[in-house]
């Protein structure tokens, strides 16, 4: 699901990956078997971290006021 998710967002520009390194990583990521991972010899543990990351935050919540002012308020004592 989170690799899943990570395809969409570049591919709609949703997310624009900035990190070299990453993006060395993302180009030899494929669809291996049932799953995804780094073609042999190669890593993916960055692109898996940007996965997981883009899952978690697409599916939280944004903010209210509400939640801004109680962080803000608990940052200052």
């Amino acid at each position: 699901m989170a690799v899943s998710r990570l395809i969409a967002l570049v591919r709609e520009t949703g997310y624009v990956e900035r990190d070299s390194d990453a993006l060395d990583e993302m180009m030899v990521f494929r669809k291996i078997g049932g799953g995804f991972g780094a073609a042999d010899g190669y890593h993916d543990d960055i692109v898996m971290t940007r996965a997981i990351g883009l899952l978690i935050v697409t599916d939280m919540p944004q903010p209210t006021a509400d939640d801004l002012s109680y962080f803000s308020s608990i940052q200052n004592t």
